[in-house]
């Protein structure tokens, strides 16, 4: 039943594609009834497969049940054009700019997770006449290489980009385990292989290699410090791929943010762990709240 709810609503999403000012081609979908959210671009994503995934259905199925959701894939990715050419962080904000204007979203929520949460900072703070609420979360202001511990951290990502390089989409090699480890390592092996496909479908290994690099140099604390609309943070107290410092950090940057620690190791929470409904619990009533205070 739930596979067969997944192809219902993917097949109701709205795909269409905007043009970029230096040409490239981005696909962006909308869904659901309600009120306007927008999800900035995270982790490599596919517009049509991501009702597969068993780390992003839940999302997929809990925003289109209350809200008209916007979302698109990146550069490189899903439908969207696969040759990166010039890309850059401030490429990610330009085309995000591009999708909302050519989706006609004037004023809208607007949820950033993973990388896409920087993304969305950057956004908010150009646009403050547009965003109304802001979700940010498992996200940073700082990228890996920003961090502290410098040379450690570089080492680390020297490696997962060659892993990445070697491994991607390969069930039977150990970059899934470890992919999977990173994000949810409390799933099964149905997990892994759910991310797997979800990697062969969203990109290649080079573009994947060369979007997590950007990814890690991002540095959006001075942005951060803009920020005026309402902020919800929301992260996993266990997380391994971004630890909750960032988040914390990310939370004492924002004025008035509020915090929410997920009791969570995964970074995407499972469907049927407590952190999902009370992340979901956490985002519905933020929403709610701050709409009604409008």
């Amino acid at each position: 039943m739930a596979k067969a709810r997944s192809r219902d609503l993917a097949m109701n999403q709205q795909i269409r594609f905007c043009t970029t000012p230096d040409k490239a081609r981005l696909a962006y979908a909308v869904s659901g009834e309600g009120p306007p959210l927008v999800m900035s671009a995270t982790w490599v994503t596919h517009l049509e497969h991501q009702w597969q995934s068993l780390a992003w259905r839940p999302w997929l199925d809990a925003f289109t049940r209350d809200h008209r959701l916007l979302r698109f894939d990146s550069r490189g990715c899903g439908l969207s054009d696969r040759d990166l050419g010039d890309v850059s962080f401030e490429s990610w904000v330009r085309d995000f700019e591009c999708v909302i204007d050519a989706a006609g979203f004037r004023r809208f929520a607007l949820v950033g997770t993973c990388w896409g949460g920087p993304v969305a900072i950057e956004y908010a703070a150009r646009h403050p006449e547009r965003v109304t609420q802001l979700v940010l979360y498992g996200t940073y202001a700082r990228g890996r290489l920003r961090r502290t511990d410098l040379a450690q951290e570089v080492e680390k990502g020297r490696v997962m980009l060659d892993l990445t390089r070697l491994g991607w989409g390969q069930d039977n090699h150990a970059f899934a385990q470890v992919w999977a480890n990173q994000f949810q390592p409390g799933g099964s092996a149905e997990h892994v292989r759910s991310w797997c496909e979800q990697q062969r479908a969203a990109t290649s290994a080079e573009n994947a290699a060369r979007l997590l690099d950007i990814g890690w140099r991002v540095d959006v604390s001075d942005t951060a410090r803009k920020l005026r609309c309402p902020v919800l943070i929301v992260h996993p107290e266990r997380d391994r791929a971004v630890p909750i410092d960032e988040g914390r950090l990310l939370a004492s940057l924002i004025p008035d943010a509020r915090f929410v620690q997920l009791d969570s190791e995964n970074h995407m929470p499972l469907a049927d762990e407590p952190a999902w409904h009370r992340l979901i619990d956490e985002i519905r009533g933020f929403l709610a709240e701050s709409a009604s205070d409008r």
